[in-house]
């Protein structure tokens, strides 16, 4: 086997030049190589390593194909990942490269394989491409040929990595995008003060339910809720306790009402809550056990206050064209109530 006797550049030059290739594409795709390469013979293995090295500085050495199997999987243990390239000769003592090889493969059917061989066996030849092996250089391996396998395997191995980057930088990209989407459809259909739904997600599913329910014959009630002289609230406390007054508001409605009901701030101090499956009765002891709850003294951000809230009710009817058909009656019931004692329901 022949390799160089000099650690001269311009022999590599002039190799690269038979190879039509030039040094910065030849050195971009194997010096990140890394390379297993047994070969039982000491003198070869130290030459075709110092030549190795020069283009793929990643390079371990076995001295048969037992100790070239031990070393694959212990490189895969240590880096949770293969080398790119084994390198082996064929006849070797203990363990030969093909049996080596077939053992290799069963763990990474996918392995780069180079066979060197003295022998142009046509059975060696067959066995390896059963295996699937398709490399094969017969000894002694002129420096170009060497070379010129190690640029074409690490130029494939380099687009199946470029390829396998790109692909887990797009689902990386595709998640990105998902999570921003989700958060603007959040943004854009969610209460930001109290992470109900707001009123452009009401309407967006409101006369859907209505319908649902008609089409179902399924009862539906529809209840308009405000906080009672809230802008008085605002106005002599601040806009801070007003808005902790309306979190109230949200945390003890939410205690009271299950998951199918549909709950949305309208905007201001004024909310909306849907519930299906109930009599009339149950819908307004509902209502009435959270206008009950909120209706006492507390401590709020160091102020001693107590507020009241006002609800009118509608009923489903089948004659509804849609959702703004119950809130206008439930607005006018509503209506009564602040007129009235406040502090009431009114349906």
């Amino acid at each position: 086997m022949e390799f160089f006797q000099e650690d001269s550049i311009e022999i590599f030059l002039d190799i690269l030049l038979l190879m039509k290739r030039d040094l910065a594409s030849v050195t971009y795709y194997t010096k990140v190589l890394t390379i297993l390469y047994v070969e039982d013979d000491e003198a070869i293995r130290e030459a075709m390593e110092e030549t190795l090295s020069l283009f793929c500085p990643k390079i371990e050495t076995a001295e048969n194909g037992r100790e070239g199997a031990e070393k694959f999987k212990h490189y895969y243990s240590e880096h949770q990942c293969y080398y790119d390239i084994v390198i082996t000769d064929v006849r070797m003592p203990i363990c030969d490269g093909i049996k080596m090889s077939r053992e290799i493969l069963q763990i990474h059917p996918d392995q780069e394989i180079i066979v060197l061989s003295a022998h142009n066996n046509s059975g060696i030849l067959i066995e390896m491409i059963n295996l699937g092996i398709s490399h094969f250089l017969l000894k002694p391996v002129m420096e170009e040929q060497l070379l010129d396998t190690l640029y074409k395997v690490g130029h494939r191995i380099a687009t199946a990595k470029e390829k396998e980057r790109l692909t887990q930088e797009v689902h990386t990209l595709n998640w990105e995008l998902r999570n921003k989407v989700i958060e603007l459809d959040r943004l854009a259909n969610e209460d930001p003060l109290t992470g109900i739904s707001n009123r452009r997600r009401f309407f967006k599913y409101g006369d859907r339910l209505m319908t649902l329910s008609q089409e179902e014959s399924v009862s539906l009630f529809l209840f308009v809720i405000d906080i009672d002289r809230f802008k008085m609230i605002n106005d002599t406390y601040g806009h801070n306790i007003g808005d902790e007054v309306i979190r109230i508001l949200v945390h003890t409605v939410r205690k009271h009402i299950d998951k199918e009901a549909c709950f949305a701030r309208l905007g201001g101090d004024e909310f909306i809550i849907m519930i299906r499956h109930t009599s009339r009765e149950e819908a307004l002891q509902q209502i009435e056990t959270i206008r009950k709850e909120i209706d006492i003294e507390r401590s709020i951000s160091g102020i001693t206050l107590r507020f009241t809230i006002s609800a009118g009710m509608a009923s489903l009817q089948q004659s509804d064209r849609t959702v703004d058909d119950l809130i206008c009656r439930a607005d006018e019931n509503l209506y009564k109530a602040k007129k009235t004692t406040r502090n009431t329901i009114r349906g």
